[in-house]
């Protein structure tokens, strides 16, 4: 029996796109499970494994790496023909996908095409709220009103499947020529989907009974989140939020994994602050200019530009009280931080939003919800920012002076130890520090 090492969770802090994929492809190498416990293929995580530049949205960040067991588990929703798309790009890089380092929980559910349609129907009209368009919301109710499909129909019920999605797309016929929307190929989507459905079903498998085995014989795991704290649909700033639980709080359900494996709690805060889509953004930059200087050009790995979407991301300034509340909520350990290179992007001075303004009191943690959110301006300070490049450091005493004193600032007003310092978007380009540095 191998000696048992401590399992690890993931997750982002604030709105999304914190470079959760890159620090889970880092913590993979010393992990034999990295196992993604909710969300779809809303999600968007770039890894650079030096070769190639991989963008996954639904497999786990940790197939880049041979060896490793990679988990979709129960909380997940999974779009079979999005996910071929994914398994085909990844496999043309060069890396090999088998039954020896991918499964997919059998109890997961499936995005039915209909449920795509539907999600573009609802994003064409006055409800839309800037949706991915991926049937995500749409999947997650039928979960919930116990009329979804799940991994497991496509090799015990397949009729069923074919029949609920046919009748699914053309009970929306008429709704999708209302929204002036292209209309279907019924039999061309109903093909497209069963033969993708067809390959994903090989990887179906009980994950949680999977994952607590190879536990239970010292393996460790990795859980990896998808989207961040504040779109959490229990927690975040609802009803601004995605359909699924993204705090830590969320792996052990939606793994089928006992908390008591998890003993690292990593949250992951990007030092840009960004958001897609709508919502109160308290720390938000409204000076154009300084905007898109935040934002970077478009097209470069390290732009704000949504991964899914391909949208401008809204940029601010780091939020402090809002990452507080995730760490809180989420019982955080540590924290790695991503794009300190980035920082000078905000010029001579870099404001950090250490407190909220809210109706004549003054909050040092974040309020739940989006109503109260916006109701609260920020109270900033300033610290000066270097102009050095740093990607090619490595160790904390090389950085300048101000960047030790920017995130030594941030450990003070969090309490929380910062132990990874992402300084580029490459798989190496991370200064590692010991949690009582």
């Amino acid at each position: 029996m191998k000696e048992s090492c401590e399992g690890t969770i993931i997750h982002g802090n604030h709105r999304g796109d914190e470079g959760k994929g890159r620090i889970t492809d880092e913590e993979a190498a010393t992990h034999d499970i990295v196992a993604r416990f909710g969300g779809g293929q809303n999600a968007g995580h770039t890894v650079s494994t030096g070769e190639h530049e991989l963008s996954l949205h639904i497999l786990p960040s940790g197939i880049a790496h041979e060896g490793k067991m990679n988990v979709i588990g129960n909380g997940c929703v999974i779009d079979p023909v999005g996910a071929m798309d994914e398994l085909e790009q990844v496999e043309a890089s060069g890396i090999s996908i088998g039954l020896d380092n991918l499964r997919i929980s059998s109890a997961a559910h499936l995005v039915l095409p209909h449920m795509i349609s539907q999600d573009e129907i609802r994003d064409a009209g006055p409800n839309g709220q800037g949706s991915t368009k991926r049937g995500i919301a749409q999947t997650y109710a039928a979960k919930h009103m116990r009329t979804g499909k799940r991994v497991e129909d496509i090799n015990h019920s397949r009729d069923e499947l074919v029949e609920a999605a046919r009748e699914g797309l053309l009970r929306q016929a008429d709704e999708r020529k209302q929204a002036g929307l292209e209309p279907l190929d019924v039999d061309r989507e109903i093909e497209r989907f069963i033969a993708a459905a067809i390959e994903i079903g090989r990887y179906s498998t009980d994950t949680p009974l999977l994952l607590n085995r190879l536990l239970s014989e010292g393996e460790n795991i990795l859980a990896e989140g998808a989207q961040a704290y504040s779109l959490d649909i229990d927690h975040g700033m609802y009803p601004f939020t995605t359909s699924s639980g993204t705090s830590a709080l969320a792996a052990p359900q939606g793994l089928g994994v006992p908390a008591k494996h998890f003993s690292r709690i990593i949250g992951v805060a990007k030092l840009t602050q960004s958001h897609v889509g709508g919502g109160p953004f308290v720390t938000e930059i409204c000076d154009k200019e300084l905007a898109e200087q935040v934002r970077g050009p478009e097209g470069e790995i390290d732009s704000e530009f949504g991964k899914s979407t391909g949208r401008p991301r809204r940029v601010g300034h780091l939020d402090i009280p809002s990452l507080r509340r995730s760490q809180i909520t989420s019982g955080d350990t540590e924290t790695a931080v991503t794009k300190l290179d980035l920082v000078k992007r905000y010029g001579e001075m870099v404001a950090i939003c250490v407190s909220y303004e809210m109706n004549g009191d003054t909050l040092d943690v974040a309020p739940s919800s989006a109503m109260k959110l916006a109701k609260c301006t920020p109270i900033y300070e300033h610290l000066p920012v270097w102009q050095d490049d740093i990607e090619d450091i490595r160790e904390y005493e090389k950085l300048p002076v101000e960047a030790k004193s920017y995130i030594e600032f941030i450990e003070e007003l969090t309490g929380i130890p910062i132990t990874a310092i992402g300084v580029g978007y490459q798989r190496d380009q991370i200064i590692r520090r010991r949690q009582n540095t």
